[in-house]
């Protein structure tokens, strides 16, 4: 077993008893030990694509949730519990945004839908990470894809926009952003 997480005996009985302490640490166990190293987009023989697509739905919610507790964890213990109560909220967001996908997507399976509606609705949920900025949008999941297919895995900087308003000079506002491809 990794080491713990949480220390049951540097967490206060009026905050967690140690029975909830180990609890929490189980499954946080658990959720790491359903990671994947790598998930094949084509299933092996059929070239089936729809069920791993969701796996990789699911991959970057369990890594974006661990990585949550884990950085939330590093903040209280260094005294920074405001920013750390930010994080477990992002972690709740997470979870809801994760449940709310997963019953859409029981739903359109249990409604024996088209499996090309089904196709896309996964492929638009396992490749929606947006960067944003100024009102920009663009796709990142495909930008991430392309960039690893090509052994390219630094950060991805945005330094344009041919969408964004200009004013009244023909002047873009726009600033770059930067986003890790991880």
């Amino acid at each position: 077993m990794a080491e713990l997480l949480f220390d049951p005996a540097s967490v206060p009985a009026d905050v967690l008893s140690q029975d909830g302490v180990t609890e929490v640490n189980t499954l946080i166990e658990k959720l790491r030990s359903r990671l994947v190293d790598r998930v094949q987009m084509q299933e092996p023989g059929s070239g089936f694509r729809v069920s791993n697509m969701a796996r990789v739905y699911s991959q970057a919610h369990l890594r974006r949730c661990l990585q949550l507790i884990e950085a939330a964890h590093d903040l209280v213990y260094t005294g920074r519990g405001l920013a750390a109560l930010t994080l477990v909220r992002s972690l709740y967001e997470t979870v809801a945004n994760y449940v709310a996908v997963s019953q859409q997507l029981v739903e359109l399976i249990e409604a024996n839908a088209p499996l090309q509606e089904i196709h896309n609705f996964i492929h638009t949920r396992a490749y929606a990470t947006r960067l944003a900025g100024c009102g920009k949008s663009r796709d990142f999941g495909k930008t991430v894809m392309k960039r690893a297919r090509n052994g390219n895995l630094g950060l991805i900087k945005s330094t344009g926009y041919e969408g964004a308003k200009g004013d009244e000079l023909g002047w873009k506002h726009h600033r770059p952003t930067f986003s890790a491809a991880c």
